[in-house]
């Protein structure tokens, strides 16, 4: 999406602004109530008493305008293993942002794009 300012097009990609031929710096959206910044990985925010049901855990986190964990990056399961470090008694499992749920055995994320 993009509009005209005085013959300069500005686009808008969600947060962040980018004026053509500029170097835009982007900086982290507020930080969530009781989530944690990782820099260069994002928010998280770890409940260690867990959650009895997958759709439980789903929508705690879409109320809190966030989403289950989807592991894309080695620094991604280094957040999620520092997390659970600090709280040795929580569960030894956790529900994730991809399941097989529709058809079993065929993985996708929940934003519906399939794990490979």
């Amino acid at each position: 999406m993009f509009r005209e300012e005085r013959d300069v097009m500005v686009f808008y990609v969600g947060e962040l602004t980018i004026f053509p031929g500029w170097m835009v710096l982007r900086l982290p959206p507020p930080r969530p109530p009781s989530y944690e910044l990782f820099p260069g990985v994002g928010y998280y925010k770890f409940y260690p008493e867990g959650s009895p049901t997958y759709y439980q855990a789903s929508s705690t986190c879409m109320n809190e305008g966030g989403h289950l964990a989807i592991v894309n990056s080695e620094a991604e399961m280094e957040v999620i293993k520092m997390l659970y470090a600090r709280y040795p008694k929580a569960k030894e499992w956790a529900y994730v942002g991809f399941n097989d749920l529709a058809v079993d055995g065929e993985y996708i994320t929940i934003f519906e794009c399939p794990i490979f």
